[in-house]
């Protein structure tokens, strides 16, 4: 689901109880998002966003990888040392 989903909750919540809810739910139920290719602010913000955590997520596994092949190696050559495990 695209980044309208929060921001709608909101609004629905801040209109409190009432003919503006209603009105509100009626036209959400009949909401169909042009996102992803809308090209709009929201979706820009919402793949900056997920870019930029894939690419964190990715150097964070790259360098528990690489991390786990010096432990790998210094244990092949005798070496033990204390501390938190990778």
């Amino acid at each position: 689901m695209g980044p309208h989903k929060d921001g709608a909750e909101i609004v629905e919540i801040g209109l409190g109880e009432g003919p503006a809810r209603d009105c509100w739910r009626k036209l959400m139920d009949a909401y169909t998002p042009v996102f992803p290719g809308g090209g709009s602010v929201m979706e820009e913000a919402w793949r900056k966003v997920h870019a930029d955590g894939e690419a964190k997520g990715e150097t964070r596994g790259e360098a528990k990888g690489e991390a786990k092949a010096v432990l790998r190696v210094l244990r092949a050559r005798g070496v033990q040392g204390e501390g938190r495990q990778v």
